[in-house]
């Protein structure tokens, strides 16, 4: 549980910081700072999602735990560029950065949640 609540500070935290959407001359925002900020709540709730799932003294809570934070970064993985709209020009910096940085990080959590809540749910049915 503790490397997909990293993989989701990861995220969340890459995208405020260094893989995040460009920043105009004049201070305003692009039209990709508003999947932005969803990545970053993704990400986010995410990491809040396996961290509660780490407090949880049963198994099968932090099973759940661990598909609501898979669900979260499926989301954070496939929403950009589909759902959230990124910068009109394929060579800006949200779709050559942003983009494949929250797809990456996205299917890792999606991945590493995915089988913890596997294993966590067959140990609490044994």
């Amino acid at each position: 549980m503790l490397a997909a609540a990293v993989l989701g500070a990861v995220l969340a935290i890459g995208v405020v910081t260094f893989a995040g959407p460009c920043v105009h001359d004049d201070g305003s925002a692009s039209t990709c700072s508003s999947a932005a900020q969803v990545i970053v709540a993704l990400g986010a709730g995410a990491c809040i999602a396996m961290l509660v799932g780490l407090a949880l003294p049963s198994e099968s809570g932090a099973g759940a735990c661990s598909i609501v934070g898979a669900i979260l970064g499926a989301l954070a993985a496939l929403l950009p560029g589909n759902a959230l709209a990124l910068c009109m020009m394929h060579t800006m910096r949200c779709w050559l950065v942003m983009q494949p940085f929250a797809l990456v990080c996205g299917a890792a959590i999606l991945i590493v949640g995915a089988v913890q809540a596997v294993l966590l749910l067959r140990r609490a049915r044994s």
